[in-house]
């Protein structure tokens, strides 16, 4: 019956339009009647007039009607094409973009300005969802933005602003029965992508739901092995029908079972997913405070750390190893706050035999098994080990530990980082590499600020100074190893100078003048500024609105991502060359004199031209106002500074550099004034000093 009537709505309006359409061409409607008389055919000329009429209305309305079918297809084609897109299974998947539309249908008509909201964007929509107090709304709205949050939308702003809704999100947390587990898996990705932004104190209970993740629901049923004995005599069909009421109980038992039995892996993702939460939570040093309180909390947490098995359950289990990989990241977030709790935790570890034999077993594991596991674990043992070293007051770590750090660390930086790694090795796992290398580059530099670490380091390395030199001059090398590379070489010349030669100093002035400021990569791509905007993020993706070509959108946000990415890290290794100039100047060569006249010599176009480039660093920087380019104007003014008193440059020179400093000084004042206040808390000492006010006055004083 279904059927007739879907075939009759779709052609029979079609139909219509071809009798209507024929009757029209065909005009008699009468026949060939030659015995009307002149009464009669005024009659018929009516009734022809009212066929036409009556033939043209049904036009009109098969024609209103394939357009209304046109629209349909339309709407259906978008609705498939954006469900596809996304990722979304085809039956709720479907039923939730079409209920999206027929929302912000009904929205517009009520009134057409709500489009210039954000609130009728996707994500708002599947936002909006989690107020419903209908359950299969609930989960259809967490699985959504479950996939957009997957896919590399920012949801936070619109969930974070709602008290009520992240309360509810949180409340799932803890929602332990096993008909929830789909949606408390689904609530706990949200949480996690939101977790930076979480003050636990403003949701009530909020902790103990996290808490929950962390345990494992159910028990694995016993089976129970007791044999029944069966009677002693018994007939041959009696055994056959025994036997299959026998069968037949242990499937049905077998299946209950099956039923009762705990989802292993749901289990584990919940727990990396709790784990994924507190990292997050950890940020903030309140919510440390928070998650140590909590009895039970933190034993669950450093669990893995304190177990006396973890080496060998990590080499056998790669979901063990992910569990025991979260559960340090929030270790070293726990342990990283300037706090009481923070220093007794890492008190606790440092003293704990078990977790220190862990920690170095887990720095110096070379397993193959799990090799990117193995790899993120070896990270994390980097970075807690690092944080005990750096607490020296109040932890008592042995020289061997420190040395033994050190030593892997310089082994790891100093190996090739390139992008061929060994043989039968993935992308995915050169990444890790070379993740694995920025990680130790960086605990490095940070640990040989410290004059003895720096002691041992040239130690090791009799020729560290060279080898970090040609790595940092190495243009193929990655822009982030070189910049750890000057960080470094600037901490040596500062407690170990004898070991670095002066003749680094034109070197790191010949690369400070090839430098790009700008990535060649700004340039506009194509596409780039023809108002592509993402999925649901602005609330312009309404109805008709989504993208055609999704590829090439990701494609473009991708590769604007990537510039700023590298113009970013351009500014690092700027930032970290003029540092080391300064350093050079100051501990290598006694003279300012001397300083200024390598300038001249070495530089291209002399001491002019390095001014010339010094100002137009400042004029580029003084644009992006942020901490790092605040501290590149003042670098760059320091050098200029130094060149200026020896007269190495022209009066006209020096004034236009002062005019740039002035500008500068001006732009940057609020953010200046702003790394003054967060400076004791922030490690930004060197950012706020000297001010910009006594630099340009001091420039002033240089000028003729």
């Amino acid at each position: 019956m279904f059927n007739i009537l879907l075939l009759f709505n779709l052609y029979g309006p079609i139909t219509f339009i071809g009798l209507s359409s024929w009757r029209l061409r065909q005009g008699d409607y009468h026949g060939h009647d030659s015995s009307i008389n002149i009464g009669e055919s005024s009659t018929v000329a009516n009734l022809m007039r009212g066929l036409n009429f009556f033939y043209t209305l049904v036009l009109c309305q098969g024609v209103l009607y394939l357009f209304l079918l046109l629209l349909v297809c339309c709407e259906c084609d978008l609705v498939v094409s954006f469900t596809r897109k996304c990722k979304f299974l085809k039956g709720w998947g479907w039923n939730r973009v079409g209920a999206y539309l027929k929302d912000t249908r009904e929205r517009c008509l009520l009134d057409p300005a709500v489009l210039a909201f954000e609130s009728t964007s996707f994500p708002s929509y599947a936002v909006g969802l989690l107020e419903s107090e209908s359950q299969e709304d609930y989960l259809n709205g967490a699985r959504v933005l479950y996939l957009l949050i997957n896919d590399g939308e920012d949801a936070s702003s619109i969930i974070l602003r709602s008290r009520p809704k992240m309360q509810r999100l949180l409340d799932m947390l803890g929602w332990s029965s096993s008909s929830n587990t789909e949606i408390r898996m689904l609530a706990a990705g949200i949480v996690a992508d939101l977790a930076g932004g979480i003050q636990l104190a403003e949701f009530p209970g909020a902790i103990r739901c996290v808490s929950s993740l962390l345990e494992i629901t159910g028990q694995h049923p016993l089976w129970n092995n007791n044999q029944q004995h069966e009677p002693p005599t018994i007939s041959p069909s009696e055994r056959r029908v025994l036997n299959d009421a026998r069968r037949h109980a242990e499937q049905a038992k077998k299946k209950r079972r099956e039923r009762k039995k705990p989802d292993i892996t749901g289990c584990k993702e919940l727990i990396v997913q709790g784990l994924r939460i507190l990292e997050g939570l950890a940020c903030d040093p309140d919510n440390c405070r928070d998650i140590c309180d909590p009895p039970g909390l933190l034993a669950k947490i450093t669990a893995p750390l304190y177990s006396a098995t973890l080496i060998q359950d990590i080499g056998s289990s790669e979901p063990w190893a992910d569990i025991a990989n979260g559960s340090l990241k929030v270790v070293h977030q726990l342990i990283r706050v300037v706090s009481a709790r923070g220093t007794s935790l890492r008190h606790e570890i440092s003293s704990n035999e078990q977790a220190m034999s862990n920690l170095e077993s887990i720095l110096h594991r070379t397993s193959e098994a799990a090799e990117a596991v193995g790899q993120e674990l070896q990270m994390r043992a980097i970075e807690i080990l690092t944080q005990l070293v750096l607490d020296s007051s109040s932890v008592n770590i042995t020289t061997e530990t420190r040395s033994n750090l050190v030593k892997k660390q310089l082994q790891i930086f100093l190996s090739d980082g390139r992008e061929v790694t060994a043989d039968n090795k993935s992308k995915s796992e050169a990444d890790n590499k070379r993740t694995l290398k920025a990680t130790a580059g960086e605990t490095l530099s940070i640990l040989s600020k410290n004059e003895a670490i720096s002691g041992f380091i040239v130690m090791e390395h009799n020729d560290i100074a060279d080898r970090l030199t040609l790595m940092l001059l190495d243009a193929k090398e990655k822009i982030k190893y070189r910049t750890i590379s000057a960080v470094i070489l600037e901490n040596l010349c500062t407690h170990c100078k004898e070991h670095v030669n002066e003749t680094l100093l034109p070197k790191v002035l010949a690369e400070i003048l090839n430098i790009e400021t700008k990535p060649k990569t700004e340039a506009s791509l194509p596409g780039e500024n023809e108002g592509i905007q993402p999925i649901s993020s602005q609330g312009d993706d309404e109805e008709m609105q989504y993208p055609k070509d999704k590829g090439r959108k990701a494609h473009v946000k991708a590769s604007n991502r990537k510039a700023k990415e590298d113009e970013s890290d351009i500014n690092k290794l700027q930032e970290a060359l003029l540092s080391l100039t300064l350093v050079i100047r100051d501990k290598l060569i006694i003279e300012a004199e001397s300083f200024a006249f390598v300038v001249q010599e070495k530089s291209q176009g002399g001491g002019g031209a390095f001014v010339e480039k010094l100002k137009a660093t400042v004029d580029d920087n003084c644009r992006q106002e942020t901490p790092v380019s605040l501290r590149i104007v003042k670098l760059c003014s320091q050098i200029a500074a130094s060149i200026m008193r020896s007269n190495l440059c022209t009066n006209d020179q020096k004034k236009e550099f002062v005019e740039s400093l002035s500008k500068a000084s001006k732009t940057m004042a609020k953010l200046e004034s702003c790394t003054l206040f967060a400076g004791t808390d922030c490690d930004l000492h060197k950012t706020a000093r000297p001010l910009l006010s006594q630099l340009e006055k001091e420039l002033k004083g240089l000028v003729a």
